[in-house]
């Protein structure tokens, strides 16, 4: 696991970071400061992908997170294609465009390459957040002027989109839109946190996922990230070997 407490990994523009690996890290770019944590269940490199990247302006800085359904093979392949996508589209507010490049990708690669999926971006000079799913956890947000935990609310949709990575090739792929403010707070995981079970079998879930926020919301962005891990912990009895487990916790500056 590398781990980096004092000094955040800095991104410069034109730059891409991330992967597959187990990481515990913070990575700092103009706009935000991030914190990362990424634990495979079972080797170094899991099922969990995480990428971050800054345009060549430092106007746009996105962050993309996908769990796949196989491992091995599957994963380094969607990390791969996730990689190429951010490259091609750096430049590019439209996070739903990476999906449906990525979905069309998966459908020819089969069932195992199913994949749910996050990716979001951020404008620097009009200070917006542009986000898609596929299929993923909601984003939590923490306004600074509200003090809240909450997950960002998903408009109602009249036909099914948004859909799993790998599912059905002609499938689209939303973009919500939102202002971000000096010190809001985001949080984006795969589903490995809130299913990690209890002794008994009871998952984790939303509400001890918001009370944990809530009571580590004080300090700095690496004490969340760990508040929520050891509430996490807590809950299993000290394990986190039932799934992958990714979360990036984000800092607007």
């Amino acid at each position: 696991m590398i781990q980096n407490k004092d000094k955040p990994t800095r991104l410069r523009c034109s730059e891409i970071w991330g992967g597959i690996g187990n990481m515990d890290l913070d990575v700092s770019t103009r706009p935000v400061t991030t914190s990362l944590f990424s634990s495979a269940s079972d080797s170094d490199s899991g099922g969990d992908v995480y990428y971050f990247s800054v345009c060549a302006r430092d106007t746009i800085v996105r962050i993309a997170m996908a769990d796949v359904m196989g491992h091995g093979r599957a994963v380094s392949t969607m990390s791969q294609w996730m990689y190429a996508a951010l490259v091609e589209r750096m430049d590019s507010f439209h996070s739903n465009d990476i999906l449906e490049h990525l979905n069309r990708l998966a459908n020819e690669r089969g069932h195992e390459a199913i994949t749910t999926a996050v990716v979001f971006s951020f404008g620097v000079e009009n200070a917006e957040l542009y986000l898609s799913y596929a299929g993923h956890p909601p984003v939590w947000i923490r306004r600074h002027r509200e003090g809240v935990w909450q997950p960002l609310a998903q408009k109602q949709q009249t036909q099914p989109i948004n859909l799993p990575l790998g599912m059905f090739p002609d499938t689209k792929y939303s973009q919500q839109q939102l202002r971000l403010d000096s010190g809001d707070r985001l949080l984006v995981f795969t589903d490995g946190l809130i299913d990690a079970p209890s002794e008994n079998g009871q998952p984790f879930g939303h509400d001890r996922l918001q009370a944990a926020l809530e009571e580590a919301s004080g300090g700095t962005l690496f004490h969340l990230k760990q508040g929520v891990l050891a509430a996490v912990r807590s809950h299993t009895g000290g394990s986190l070997g039932h799934d992958d487990v990714t979360l990036i916790a984000v800092d607007v500056h």
